[in-house]
């Protein structure tokens, strides 16, 4: 009689491992499937990505052009990028939205400094509006953040 007890609380033991065990891999499976997709930007394959040393070029072939220069690796910037791409594309200025991953750059201020004279670049993710190939304003976020209603009066202002 004895027996019987104690096989259920074997059995029941062994399923508690097993339950825990799953756990512990579907844990490691979300981190794994989350750091995965913060690594790359939300922008990817939805608008032109430009790198920075071809960045001149590419902006002076475009009369007018928003650039958003941002990193990856963070959920607050991929969400970021969500809503901003969002934006764009309620306001119809996808074909007039560029990006720039800056993540593995060095010294990425003195470049785009280089390219478009001294612009004020204080925190990333930023925007930059560049007209002919030229830095007329510059969004700085503001706690990673870019309020939509800066981008509301780059568009107005500049009748984008």
């Amino acid at each position: 009689m004895k027996q019987k007890p104690l096989k259920n609380y074997i059995g029941l033991g062994v399923l508690f491992l097993l339950v825990i065990v799953l756990l512990f891999y579907l844990k490691s499976w979300s981190d794994t499937y989350k750091k995965e997709k913060y690594s790359k930007s939300y922008l990817t394959d939805k608008v032109e990505e430009v790198k920075l040393s071809e960045l001149e070029v590419s902006t002076k072939e475009m009369n007018d052009v928003l650039l958003l220069v941002t990193t990856t690796g963070s959920k607050k910037v991929y969400k970021q990028e969500e809503k901003i791409y969002e934006y764009m594309k309620k306001q119809n200025l996808i074909s007039k939205f560029i990006y720039l991953d800056i993540t593995n750059e060095k010294d990425y201020t003195s470049k785009l400094n280089n390219i478009y004279g001294n612009i004020e670049i204080s925190e990333v993710p930023l925007l930059i509006y560049i007209k002919n190939g030229n830095a007329i304003k510059v969004i700085n976020s503001d706690n990673g953040e870019i309020k939509v209603e800066l981008i509301t009066q780059i568009i107005n202002e500049y009748e984008l």
